[in-house]
């Protein structure tokens, strides 16, 4: 006696492939319709602005910039608390700051620790930065 499920199962089996198919094409379509919509649609300046001041909210030597905006004379552990950073990265962005000329330090005399301010350069840039980060749509 034949049993007729084996050929039931070899149906099924082929239906299933059918299908894994069909969703494979679909898929593909799918990504050729995003890759035309992506040619048609190019980033312009107004794109690349939005993605500027999300960046910049969020950069850290953006933030150490507007701290020293804010509060002239910060040392190295106000700093790293307001911006949630190790001494060590605060450090390197101090480092990075003064020596792109943005940041100066400086002491104040007993006191034996170092004090950050903006520099005329720093002043100049934070400006920017403010027009880039407030601009309202």
């Amino acid at each position: 006696m034949i049993n007729e499920e084996p050929v039931k199962d070899e149906e099924i089996v082929e239906d299933t492939e059918e299908v894994v198919q069909n969703t494979e094409e679909e898929v593909r379509e799918e990504e050729i319709e995003e890759e035309v919509r992506e040619e048609r649609y190019k980033k312009n300046v107004i794109d690349e602005l939005l993605e500027l001041k999300e960046k910049l909210t969020k950069d850290k030597y953006v933030q150490t910039l507007l701290i020293l905006n804010r509060v002239e004379g910060a040392n190295l552990t106000r700093l790293s608390k307001e911006i949630h950073a190790s001494h060590k990265r605060m450090r390197e962005i101090l480092r990075d700051l003064v020596g792109m000329g943005y940041v100066v330090q400086y002491r104040r005399y007993p006191d034996t620790n170092i004090y950050y301010k903006l520099s005329e350069r720093g002043k100049k840039i934070i400006e920017l930065i403010y027009q880039i980060i407030l601009f309202k749509w």
